[in-house]
């Protein structure tokens, strides 16, 4: 993927593609909650690993490179959070508004901008 538009990209597999990340960060935090630190640990290392294989097998999903590398911080902040010792509270969801508050505002600014 160069970092020009992506000719490949469209809007509905963005989307599907958001959706299915978004659900997947709530689910480590879902299933971390309770859990003991090393319990945390693999949950954090699992849905990492999945998270970022899923963007890098979709990266044609995005409309360009910088779009894509934001998307993989998704993976990056559930590795670091699996480093966390204790999730006991439904606070991430705040974060969740806030990433794909991000995610679905510069994605809107890309469509408003694109030519034709």
């Amino acid at each position: 993927m160069n970092s020009a538009v992506n000719e490949n990209y469209g809007t509905l597999r963005w989307v599907m593609l958001s959706q299915l990340l978004l659900a997947l960060y709530l689910a480590f935090f879902h299933t971390a909650l309770g859990k003991s630190p090393v319990e945390i640990l693999y949950t954090g290392l699992c849905f990492s690993a999945l998270t970022l294989g899923i963007v890098v097998l979709c990266r044609d999903a995005f409309y360009n490179r910088f779009e894509y590398w934001i998307h993989l911080a998704i993976g990056v902040d559930i590795f670091l959070e699996g480093f966390v010792p204790y999730h006991e509270t439904l606070g991430f969801y705040y974060c969740a508004l806030a990433f794909w508050s991000v995610f679905w505002g510069y994605h809107g600014l890309l469509l408003l901008k694109r030519p034709g």
